[in-house]
C-alpha cells in the first residue's frame, strides 16, 4: 500500500511548483446576516505571480438591485514569497429590502506568461431580515423634541452681523448730516486762507533755502524746485500755464507779456541755468547756487510791485474797479488798489 502511494507521489512531484504558482481569486463576505440597513463588507482578493496581469471587474454602485455598494476602497497590493503578489479591495454594502439575496460572482482575467485565464470568485447568500417587533408590547407615545441650547458660536454671526449694520447705518447718518452741513454753507474741512501767489511763493523760496539740499549734493533737485516754485507763481498771478509748458515756450509767452517783458533776460537765466543742471548735467559753483535762489526772490517781488503798479493804473484809467481775480493776486502787497 505503501509502495503505491509512494509511486503516486512521485508522479506528483514535478507538478507541484507549478500548482503552486496557480492564480487564486476570492470572496469574502465579513457577515452574512444583516438587519435592514445595516452595513457589511465585502473583499475581493487576487493572489497570482507578480509577471502576471490582472484585470479587475467593473462594479457598479449596486451588486444587484437589491444591494447598494456606498463605498469602496482602492485596490491594494502586497508581496508574498515566492514571487507572489495579493491584490485586495474593500467594498461596503448594504440592503434596505429583506430578504434572501444572491451576491453574484466576480469574474477575473489574469494574463501569465501570454495566456490569458478567467477565474470566478465563489456566489454568496446575503441574508437581510427586518427588526423584530414585540406585538405583546403596549403602544407608545411619540417622545417630544429634545431641545438643544443655543451655543455662543452659533449666536456670534448674527451679533457680528447685526452690529455691522449698526455701524453702517450711523455711518450713513452721520455723512447725510455733514453733507447736508456743507451744503448749507458749513464745512467740517479747515478753511485754507487764500494765500497771494508771490507770498506763496516767497514762503516756499524761504523753505527752500532752509532745506539745504544743494549743500547737501542734491543740485538738480534745488534747481527743479525753483522752476517749479517759479512755474507755479506764474500761473497764478499772471495767468499763465507755466506748470506745463517747457522752458521755451514759457520764454516766448513771457516775451510778449506787458507785466512781464521787462523780466525777461532774468527769467531765462534762471530757467536756462535750471535745464542745463537738469539735462546737461553741470554742476554749478555754490555762489551761482546762491545767486539763483537770490535772483528767483528779487523776480517774485519785482514782478509783482510792477502787476499792481499796472493794475492800479488801468483802473484809474478805466474809472472802474480791479476784478476779483486781480484782487486776489494784489492782496498783501504794500500798494493799496481801489
Amino acid at each position: 500500500m505503501l509502495k503505491r502511494w509512494s509511486w503516486l507521489i512521485l508522479l506528483l512531484l514535478p507538478w507541484w511548483p507549478v500548482m503552486a504558482q496557480q492564480p487564486e481569486v476570492r470572496s469574502v463576505l465579513d457577515t452574512s446576516s444583516i438587519r435592514v440597513g445595516e452595513q457589511t463588507r465585502l473583499n475581493l482578493t487576487v493572489e497570482c505571480s507578480r509577471q502576471a496581469t490582472v484585470t479587475w471587474p467593473e462594479i457598479a454602485d449596486t451588486l444587484r438591485a437589491e444591494i447598494e455598494v456606498l463605498s469602496r476602497t482602492n485596490i491594494d497590493t502586497g508581496f508574498l514569497a515566492n514571487d507572489r503578489v495579493l491584490y485586495s479591495q474593500q467594498f461596503v454594502i448594504t440592503s434596505f429590502d429583506s430578504g434572501y439575496y444572491a451576491v453574484p460572482p466576480f469574474r477575473f482575467l489574469i494574463d501569465a506568461g501570454g495566456i490569458t485565464r478567467e477565474l470566478e470568485t465563489m456566489a454568496h447568500l446575503l441574508e437581510v431580515h427586518t427588526v423584530a417587533v414585540d406585538t405583546t408590547a403596549n403602544f407608545r407615545d411619540i417622545l417630544p423634541v429634545n431641545t438643544i441650547p443655543i451655543t455662543f458660536r452659533e449666536v456670534f454671526p448674527w451679533v457680528f452681523a447685526g452690529l455691522i449694520v449698526v455701524t453702517l447705518l450711523l455711518l450713513l447718518i452721520v455723512f447725510l448730516r455733514r453733507r447736508k452741513k456743507v451744503a448749507n454753507g458749513f464745512s467740517f474741512l479747515p478753511h485754507k486762507p487764500n494765500v497771494p501767489p508771490h507770498r506763496e511763493a516767497l514762503d516756499a523760496l524761504d523753505e527752500l533755502k532752509s532745506r539745504k539740499i544743494w549743500q547737501k549734493g542734491n543740485v538738480k533737485g534745488f534747481y527743479s524746485a525753483i522752476t517749479d516754485i517759479l512755474r507755479v507763481y506764474l500761473e497764478k498771478q499772471f495767468d499763465l500755464h507755466a506748470v506745463e509748458m517747457s522752458t521755451t515756450e514759457i520764454l516766448e509767452q513771457v516775451h510778449d507779456n506787458q507785466y512781464l517783458s521787462v523780466y525777461y533776460e532774468e527769467i531765462a537765466s534762471v530757467f536756462t541755468s535750471a535745464d542745463l543742471v537738469k539735462f546737461a548735467r553741470v554742476t554749478p559753483l555754490p555762489q551761482e547756487n546762491e545767486d539763483c535762489w537770490t535772483q528767483s526772490v528779487h523776480l517774485v517781488i519785482d514782478s509783482h510791485k510792477r502787476y499792481v503798479a499796472i493794475c492800479e493804473e488801468n483802473a484809474a484809467l478805466n474809472d472802474s474797479p480791479a476784478s476779483d481775480g486781480e484782487e486776489m493776486r494784489k492782496e498783501g502787497s504794500d500798494v493799496e488798489c481801489a
